[in-house]
């Protein structure tokens, strides 16, 4: 320790020593001096460069000035691109000359100089000594500013080169359907697959494309140095995206579409179709980004679609306005929120989901609009637009029965179904006796036909199922008449109801309330739906019918009652026959659930009271019974009581 003291002692106290640590400090403090004096006469601080280009010491106009030469000796030459004998040559701009949008390779001229010009004069009392020891002890290299649109670089080179590219061939496929060919072809047929179509693989190409973007980015090196470029351009092998192999290992998805049958665009009740024959010609093969290739349509093909669709679709907002009493809707009037047809969104989701979908139904994309002059609760509820409606008549029906009907109608009428509830009529119905408006009429009660209170309710189920079907909504539970019924044509979509059971039910999955609206026009009931649609899309196949019975020998109770052979029929003859459609809902998401309604509707019976002298004497209450009583044989007696029932 004492000899490192003394070295020190010794250093300090030499006079050379002492002497160059002062004209150290002397060229130091005057640097600093000279750095702070340039700082102060609003110069860019020393040894400060742009890309090689020095500014150093100048005023922010002559750096702009430095920095315009710099930009000229780029354009001397330019950037050239050459491939052969063909050249594209581009020169740069100063960014407040030609911004962007209008050339490919711009440099920012007074953003380069407001960067230089600010090292050393924005920073605080730490960064400027920071800044001033390195302006004088080193070089301050600030970055080029120069931008390069890629796009349009690439689109002109495409206009000078491309004619020489050699495009990639994807394999293709040619559909021919076979007219009166069975399964039972040879294998030696190939490419036959089917006994309905032959597809055929067109052969695949190797190609050749240019490599504008290496050349590019070789380019932009040059410019971020203030040098031009004479730059190569390269060519790479392209192979095609869709090879004959997998093609052909695509043939039975291929197969598997034609044999969906017909592509259908749906949008409420509405459809749009391309049929089987013309998707024959519409298929093709599409590389997708995970490198899987997918069956879908060609280019072109659903645009016209979709333009005739739009037609139908496409529609102004109005106005849903209703007021809430008892959790009632009153004083209801609707309207529809404003859509427009999202042809981008609807190709999206028919390519995504083309060979997945299990019927070939794809919902429609739509773009909605809501009116800003609907009531607060209906846009509370979601209630903006109608679902779907049904209808039913009751032309013919006698008095009672009409009278029952408007009284279902108007107990159902605005009635608000919550999301996620399954609704049922019976609970909204009930009770049925006359303090609740209804009258006696005829119903089917085990093998009869027979006067009840509420007789002809079976027309509100009726039309709520049919309602229910245009809506899209799942149906929980539905039961159809034990006989056919002229009110409920056409045959197979009634639905019967009966205290307690059976009861008709259905659930509110679109995620907002569901207002029921009835309505009564002359002889025909509607009934309507109002909520917010989700995008699904509702489709009944058509009525199948088989299994018909004609109707057994009438039935003939001979009785006194009546005038010989005179004739009185309580029960009409109806054939029998079974009836089965699908009820599909597709979803927006591709989900699709289907669902059968079969009915079976047994053969009838008429059933008469026929006059006959001698026979016992029955005769039909008012509640439908038939009734034998026992006739005295004075005139004047009154009749015993009935000794027996018949259903």
């Amino acid at each position: 320790m004492s000899g490192l003291r003394h070295n020190l002692k010794k250093i300090v106290s030499s006079p050379k020593h002492v002497i160059l640590a002062g004209v150290l400090c002397l060229i130091f403090v005057s640097g600093l001096v000279a750095v702070q004096v340039v700082r102060a006469d609003g110069r860019i601080l020393p040894n400060v460069t742009i890309g090689g280009v020095s500014v150093g010491g100048l005023t922010p106009a002559e750096a702009r000035i430095r920095l315009e030469e710099a930009l000229r000796a780029v354009n001397v030459g330019g950037v050239q691109f050459r491939y052969q004998d063909r050249t594209l040559t581009v020169r740069a701009n100063d960014k407040t000359s030609a911004p962007p949008s209008q050339a490919p390779v711009t440099y920012d001229l007074d953003g380069m100089v407001r960067d230089a010009f600010s090292f050393g004069h924005d920073e605080g009392p730490a960064e400027l000594i920071k800044a001033n020891l390195q302006a004088f002890f080193t070089d301050v290299r600030r970055p080029v500013s120069v931008t390069v649109d890629k796009k349009a670089l690439r689109d002109l080179m495409n206009l000078r080169f491309g004619a020489l590219e050699r495009p990639a061939k994807d394999a293709e496929i040619v559909v021919t359907r076979l007219e009166g060919r069975d399964a039972t072809a040879s294998a030696s047929d190939a490419p036959q697959l089917s006994a309905d179509w032959m597809i055929e693989i067109l052969p695949d190409a190797t190609g050749s494309a240019f490599d504008y973007g290496s050349a590019i980015d070789r380019a932009t090196e040059g410019l971020a140095r203030w040098q031009g470029a004479s730059v190569e351009v390269s060519v790479v092998t392209k192979a095609p995206d869709v090879t004959v192999a997998a093609a052909e290992a695509a043939k039975p998805r291929i197969l598997k579409t034609l044999e969906r049958g017909d592509v259908q665009l749906a949008y409420d009740d509405l459809s749009w179709t391309l049929t089987q024959k013309t998707l024959e010609k519409s298929l093709e093969l599409k590389a997708r980004h995970d490198g899987t290739v997918a069956v879908t349509l060609k280019n072109g093909v659903i645009e016209p679609l979709l333009d005739v669709a739009a037609v139908d679709i496409e529609s102004d907002a109005r106005p849903t306005s209703f007021e809430v009493v008892n959790d009632r809707a009153i004083d209801f009037v609707g309207g529809t929120i404003g859509r427009r047809v999202d042809k981008e969104a609807t190709l999206a989701r028919l390519d995504d989901l083309f060979e997945s979908s299990e019927n070939g139904i794809f919902p429609i994309a739509v773009m909605t609009t809501p009116s800003p002059k609907s009531a607060q609760i209906a846009e509370e509820l979601g209630v903006r637009e109608l679902l779907g409606y049904g209808t039913s008549s009751f032309a013919g029906s006698p008095n009672n029965r009409r009278k029952n009907i408007a009284n279902g109608a108007r107990l159902l009428n605005g009635l608000i179904i919550k999301p996620g509830d399954e609704f049922g009529l019976l609970e909204h119905l009930r009770p049925f006796d006359a303090k609740n408006g209804y009258f006696p009429e005829l119903v089917i009660k085990e093998n009869r036909t027979v006067p009840e209170y509420g007789g002809g309710l079976c027309q509100i189920g009726t039309t709520t199922f049919r309602a229910t079907l245009g809506a899209g909504l799942p149906i929980t539970q539905r039961q159809n008449h034990s006989y056919r019924v002229v009110y409920y044509e056409p045959v197979g979509t009634d639905a019967t109801i009966y205290d307690p059971a059976p009861d008709y039910r259905f659930l509110n999955d679109t995620g907002n309330h569901v207002v029921l609206i009835t309505r009564q026009i002359k002889d025909t009931l509607r009934f309507e739906f109002w909520g917010t649609r989700d995008g699904r899309v509702q489709a009944q196949s058509k009525i199948k019918q088989w299994n018909a019975i004609a109707p057994p020998e009438p039935k003939m109770i001979e009785t006194s009652a009546l005038a010989e052979g005179v004739k009185k029929c309580f029960e009409t003859a109806h054939s029998g026959i079974t009836t089965a459609f699908t009820y599909t809902i597709t979803y927006p998401d591709g989900t699709v659930k289907d669902k059968e309604f079969r009915s079976v509707y047994k053969p009838w019976r008429a059933q008469c009271l026929i006059g006959k002298a001698g026979a016992p004497h029955i005769s039909m209450g008012r509640d439908g019974s038939i009734n034998e009583t026992t006739v005295t044989a004075s005139a004047s007696s009154t009749p015993a009581a009935p000794t027996s029932t018949t259903n």
